[in-house]
């Protein structure tokens, strides 16, 4: 066990690798530069920005000068944000939006594998109950999460007043942009938990339990709801991660102070190390997660365990 984990963490070293060549290779060949939206500067001026931050070197010098600052664990300063570099930034606002990421991913699992056991039960029972769900997961999945975020506001916040619309103070804060985030990933976990669940409802040893008389309680949470959650394990990963970091609208929508606030603008005014550090901290977080994934299989699947 040891072993498999220390070599998915070596391995992760060249993915990291290959994230930032090809982000800083991407940002570097796309026409504009991180001051050409700055109101007409002197020549003297210019260059002297450009030289502190080595833009006036060629491009293999700046990606070698990246990469020595990145070993180093330094991921440079902001070219926006005066003062502050892109270390600083992610350490004041990745709490907010790992904090974020978690209660939409609760939420999304508890909405999700909720909706999908109360469907494929009541599959061949209660059509409704299994219809009903259905459509809601669909729904779930068609409406983008910026206007699922959008519609809340307006009814929950503005004609109801039930949630404040924006900001980050408190944890009645929090409900609408977990809600918004959560949406689409619980509707998918509907789907997949209610297929998956149908599919071991069928097999020989559920209806074994049903012909030992076993309650069907005990036969969903004891025998058929590990087995059904298998797939779910594999989608949980990257949706953690993608939560985690994926939330810059959602966050940019109701003034959250995390890592989406600063990224987006870092796109808009092209701030290349910011957007070069929140990439690598993505792109870690995916490894981080996929690792998580392989060791919840370990436990989850006893034929893994026996290889």
């Amino acid at each position: 066990m040891l072993l498999f984990i220390l070599k998915r963490l070596l391995w992760a070293i060249p993915v990291l690798w290959l994230v930032a060549t090809i982000t800083f290779i991407v940002m570097h060949i796309v026409p504009g530069g991180p001051f050409d939206a700055e109101k007409q500067l002197p020549p003297e001026i210019r260059a002297n920005i450009e030289e502190k931050y080595h833009l006036d070197r060629p491009f293999h010098t700046q990606y070698l000068l990246y990469m020595e600052s990145l070993i180093r664990g330094d991921l440079g300063p902001s070219y926006k944000y005066l003062g502050r570099s892109v270390n600083d930034i992610l350490a004041d606002t990745f709490p907010v939006s790992i904090q974020l990421g978690v209660i939409a991913f609760i939420l999304s699992l508890i909405l999700g594998m909720g909706t999908g056991l109360l469907s494929a039960v009541s599959k061949g029972r209660g059509d409704w109950i299994d219809k009903t769900s259905m459509l809601m997961a669909i729904g779930g999945v068609s409406i983008p999460h910026f206007v699922l975020a959008a519609l809340l506001i307006l009814i929950l916040s503005q004609t109801f007043h039930i949630f404040p619309p924006a900001l980050w103070e408190g944890w009645e804060y929090t409900i609408l942009p977990a809600v918004s985030l959560a949406a689409a990933p619980a509707a998918y976990m509907a789907r997949v938990m209610h297929s998956s669940l149908i599919n071991v409802l069928n097999e020989d040893y559920i209806r074994t339990c049903y012909a030992k008389g076993l309650p069907l309680r005990t036969i969903l949470f004891k025998h058929a709801l590990k087995n059904a959650a298998v797939p779910l394990v594999s989608f949980s990963g990257p949706l953690f991660a993608g939560l985690i970091t994926g939330s810059f609208i959602i966050e940019y929508i109701f003034s959250i102070p995390g890592m989406g606030k600063y990224f987006v603008t870092a796109v808009i005014n092209r701030d290349y190390p910011l957007i070069m550090g929140v990439t690598l901290l993505y792109g870690l977080l995916i490894v981080l997660a996929n690792l998580a994934v392989d060791l919840l299989y370990f436990f989850i699947d006893p034929r893994i365990r026996k290889r």
